[in-house]
């Protein structure tokens, strides 16, 4: 185990027993013992330290949190147990209530449970609050419960989780079949996972596709939750997964509740090693018969909450429970980190996603600024397997001649990626609003089959996975 440097900002007899309790375990050495917060972020940005320990103060702020994150420090900060919920918004890793030395070092060895295997100590007192604590209490129901369990089939524990998973809105025709919850089929499917893993010595795996576009609205999560569901319900097997992290919002679009933060609870559990396709699998919402959601971020700022190697490892799992996982992305900046950079930026788990995914789907808004921002886009970050969508195509944005004059834009710069384009008319955002899918909206011909003409694209079975017949079986008895 690497030797974790620790920085202190405290004060008193607590800092002297804290530093008597570091310099004799094994795994933490104290770095600066810093007279205040200037030079607690100045040790910090000198790369002195790998953890900060400071106490609730009225200097401490956001912007003090957030500087200390990016130069790569945990944050731990002592203070009353009614400010925890204040400081884990801002972003603060561990709060420690009732401090003491002891129960401070336990904090400490808790924190770095997350990284490796260290076993804590016997906890002292005072009360270690962590994010994951305060997450919506179902995020305990589901860390507590065995993925393994093959007890009684309605168990407690699963009764207790259904009340989690609301259905689709009353009314809508798409509505999932509240009978069978998705969760407790996708168990039988790991198990049949496993089983056929085991015997053919081979892991099948789904296809990630990541829909990427440009700045503003293009309507990414939009088309990626329309091409979800149609995958769905042309006999594929779909998981779609919010990875916008900085506007999510197909949680909303697909009747989740708002406050579930799927993503980032399956990505702390792929940070203590515990995310597998059973644990997964109690995550999901359903979205229509063969298609579930993973949600994103309940709130934009949480984005650290979700790290580019958590969430890679949890699309490996999805790719195991799926023919196809779609993946909404945020608007696509260029990643400007490099080696010296020790924070993880935003853009960079963007392209994380669209570099882990086998196809991806580049979305424009059809009017003269997105088309430029798309040949931008073109020019700047090209993908191998890339289908190009602008959507929202209209007369009045983009001419009389709108088809051919886009066309003519881009196409020359496509390197002969597919180009479709989806017209402008009511029936997607009526479909969004009856919570039903395009087929059971009137006059939806032309959008639908832009987003059938988009899923043949992604449905080329040549080029699938071997090795899936086990999923067929497994959602013909189950679906």
């Amino acid at each position: 185990m690497v030797e974790r440097t620790v920085l202190l900002c405290l004060e008193g007899e607590l800092e002297a027993d804290l530093v008597q309790l570091l310099q004799a375990h094994p795994y933490f050495a104290v770095a600066r013992r810093c007279a205040d917060l200037i030079e607690l972020t100045a040790a910090a940005t000198a790369g002195l330290g790998s953890i900060a320990v400071l106490e609730d103060t009225a200097e401490l702020s956001r912007a003090v949190v957030s500087d200390l994150l990016n130069d790569g420090l945990d944050v731990v900060a002592l203070g009353a147990a009614e400010r925890a919920t204040e400081l884990t918004d801002m972003g603060v890793s561990l709060v420690i209530t009732q401090a003491n030395a002891g129960s401070i070092v336990t904090g400490l060895e808790g924190l770095e449970d997350l990284r490796a295997s260290i076993q804590p100590t016997e906890a002292a007192s005072g009360t270690v609050i962590s994010p994951a604590q305060l997450e919506d209490d179902h995020v305990a129901d589901l860390l507590s419960m065995d993925p393994f369990d093959e007890g009684i089939e309605e168990s407690a524990q699963k009764k207790k989780l259904a009340t989690r998973f609301p259905s689709r809105r009353a009314g809508g025709a798409n509505a999932a079949d509240d009978s069978v919850l998705p969760f407790t089929q996708l168990e039988n499917a790991a198990e049949e996972y496993d089983s056929v893993a085991l015997a053919a010595d081979v892991k099948p795996l789904g296809r990630v596709v990541a829909v990427r576009g440009t700045e503003g609205a293009p309507g990414r999560s939009t088309l990626a939750l329309l091409t979800g569901i149609e995958l769905g319900r042309s006999g594929k097997k779909v998981i779609i997964v919010d990875g916008d992290l900085s506007a999510p919002s197909l949680g909303l679009m697909a009747g989740a509740r708002p406050e579930w933060a799927g993503i980032a609870v399956a990505c702390r559990m792929a940070s203590r090693g515990r995310l597998d396709i059973h644990t997964l699998s109690r995550l999901l919402h359903a979205t229509g018969p063969d298609s579930l959601l993973l949600s994103g971020i309940s709130r934009a700022e949480r984005w650290r909450e979700v790290h580019p190697e958590d969430l890679t490892a949890v699309l490996d799992e999805a790719r195991k429970l799926a023919d196809y996982v779609i993946v909404d992305t945020a608007a696509w900046l260029p990643d400007e980190s490099d080696d010296f950079d020790v924070a993880i930026a935003r853009e960079t788990i963007t392209a994380r996603i669209v570099a882990a995914a086998d196809q991806v789907v580049t979305v424009a808004p059809g009017n003269p600024v997105g088309i430029s921002r798309l040949v931008a886009l073109l020019e700047d970050s090209p993908c191998e397997e890339e289908v190009l969508v602008v959507n929202r195509v209209s007369s009045a944005s983009s001419g009389p001649a709108a088809e051919a004059e886009i066309r003519s834009i881009v196409e020359p710069l496509s390197g002969g990626r597919p180009l479709l384009l989806i017209w402008e008319d009511e029936a997607i955002p009526t479909a969004l609003l009856q919570g039903v899918a395009l087929p059971e909206v009137r006059k939806s011909e032309r959008s639908l089959t832009a987003i059938q003409d988009l899923i043949s694209l992604l449905s080329d079975e040549a080029s699938m996975p071997a090795k899936r017949a086990f999923r067929w079986a497994f959602w013909r008895r189950h679906g």
